[in-house]
């Protein structure tokens, strides 16, 4: 095979790599658009009375990570009354005792 054979063979054999990859390509895009669909139109779920409580005197709350902004987000919490802070925890320990 010649040079010219080959470059042709080559260009043949990209061009079916093309519309191979653009036919699943669209295949898929269609596949995914009708999913989407379906989905925005399931009913919310109803959670009911899990999720409900009375009135609380003290919420209870606990940090993991306290580096960068967590820190301040614990003084935030430290001026709110009726909250109380029972863990802090950091894998840097400097961070926590501050």
């Amino acid at each position: 095979m010649d040079e010219k054979d080959q470059s042709q063979a080559s260009l043949k054999s990209r061009r079916e790599f093309l519309k191979i990859g653009l036919a699943g390509t669209a295949g898929l895009w269609l596949t995914a658009r009708d999913h989407d669909l379906k989905a925005q139109t399931r009913p919310p779920a109803d959670y009911g009375p899990l999720f409900s409580t009375g009135p609380l005197e003290t919420v209870k709350v606990g940090f993991v990570g306290v580096g960068g902004m967590g820190s301040a987000h614990v003084q935030n919490y430290l001026n709110i009354d009726g909250v109380e802070i029972k863990a802090i925890c950091d894998i840097v320990e400097e961070k926590v005792a501050r």
